[in-house]
C-alpha cells in the first residue's frame, strides 16, 4: 500500500484521494486548499507538486523525497513551479496574476507539468 504526502502529517482522507488521483495519472487541473494559517496548505501545496514530478521508485511512498526533481523542489528551484503570492495583503493583485498568466503558455521544461502555487 502507497503512503502519500509523508511530510504532512493527518488528513489521511484528503492525502489519499489526491494520492490515488495522481498515482492513476488523472490529477485535477487545481486544488483549493483552505485552512487557518499553520494547518500545512503550504506544505501539503508543495507535496502534491512534488507527487506530479516525482521521478523517483520507491514502491511505498509518493512523493519519495530522495529524486532530483523532489530535492530541487525542496531547494525551492525547481523551474516548472511558480509561487505566486499576495506579498502580505488578503487577496492576490490582478496584476500578479497577470504576470502569472504570461509564462502559461510555456511548456514545462523539467518535468511533465508547470506548476503554480498561489498563496
Amino acid at each position: 500500500m502507497k503512503h502519500f504526502f509523508p511530510a504532512l502529517y493527518g488528513n489521511e482522507k484528503i492525502k489519499d484521494l489526491i494520492g490515488r488521483d495522481i498515482l492513476a495519472g488523472k490529477p485535477h487541473h487545481a486544488y483549493i486548499l483552505e485552512g487557518p494559517l499553520g494547518s500545512g496548505k503550504h506544505v501539503l501545496a508543495n507535496e502534491i507538486a512534488k507527487a506530479l514530478v516525482c521521478v523517483g521508485d520507491d514502491a511505498h511512498t509518493l512523493p519519495c523525497g530522495r529524486c532530483l526533481h523532489c530535492k530541487r523542489i525542496d531547494a525551492m528551484s525547481y523551474t516548472d513551479i511558480s509561487y505566486v503570492n499576495s506579498g502580505g495583503k488578503a487577496s492576490l493583485s490582478v496584476e500578479a496574476v497577470r504576470e502569472a498568466l504570461t509564462t502559461l503558455s510555456y511548456a514545462p521544461d523539467e518535468g511533465p507539468y508547470k506548476i503554480y502555487i498561489f498563496e
